[in-house]
């Protein structure tokens, strides 16, 4: 997800599509309980409906054409609600008006701890 906030973000709305595209992914390394073709299927449905529909029909339909194939998207949104929260407490994402994005603080917060750890191996924190 960090990534995905990196290149470009995502709306809140499309929380389904994001667990789609990380359920494909892993499904081809990990034994998920649906194929990645199934999920794929289900991501070409997503767009397909995304066009058609308002986003809670869109979401309800892929959820019981998911649970057809044996994937419970709900279980999958309780982790991605958990692991959105964690992320934005790590001040790694952050959302405005509803679009998730990486946060900038996070990347002066390393360069912060690079310094600290370069400094505590060289000796300087001695100087204090």
């Amino acid at each position: 997800m960090v990534k995905k906030a990196r290149d470009e973000g995502w709306d809140k709305g499309e929380w389904i599509r994001i667990i789609l595209e990380f359920v494909k992914e892993y499904s081809k390394t990990y034994n998920l309980g649906i194929s990645p073709g199934d999920v794929e299927e289900l991501l070409q449905k997503y767009e397909k409906y995304n066009e058609r529909y308002s986003a809670t029909t869109r979401n309800n339909k892929i959820r019981a054409l998911a649970r057809e194939k044996g994937l419970d998207i709900d279980t999958w949104y309780y982790k991605y609600r958990s692991i959105i929260k964690r992320l934005k407490r790590l001040g790694m994402i952050y959302e405005k008006n509803g679009h998730y994005s990486q946060s900038k603080e996070f990347l002066r917060i390393l360069q912060k701890m690079t310094e600290a750890l370069i400094d505590f191996y060289s000796g300087k924190d001695e100087e204090w």
